[in-house]
């Protein structure tokens, strides 16, 4: 899960999009906006305001922002292979 705490400890994982690449997140696809950024607080918010994007670690959360960014994780971990982690 995405821990956005009172004490704001950011866990971000990396996913492998390798096998998605070439129909969603290559130039003009349809997730291209989202593709080599920390795009969850844009997920959380539920925008594409570029502003929401790479900014995790200054970005606060309403609880129900925190719950839809723990479904799209859930979404996600089925989806895309983890293949790293950020803690910062």
């Amino acid at each position: 899960m995405f821990l956005m705490s009172p004490i704001q400890v950011y866990l971000l994982w990396v996913y492998c999009l390798t096998l998605y690449f070439l129909e969603h997140y290559k130039k003009d696809g349809s997730y291209s906006f989202f593709a080599g950024k920390d795009c969850s607080v844009a997920l959380a918010k539920m925008s594409f305001d570029p502003v929401y994007m790479n900014c995790s670690n200054d970005a606060s959360l309403t609880p129900k922002e925190q719950e839809i960014l723990n479904q799209w994780f859930e979404k996600f971990k089925d989806k895309y292979t983890i293949i790293g982690k950020i803690k910062y």
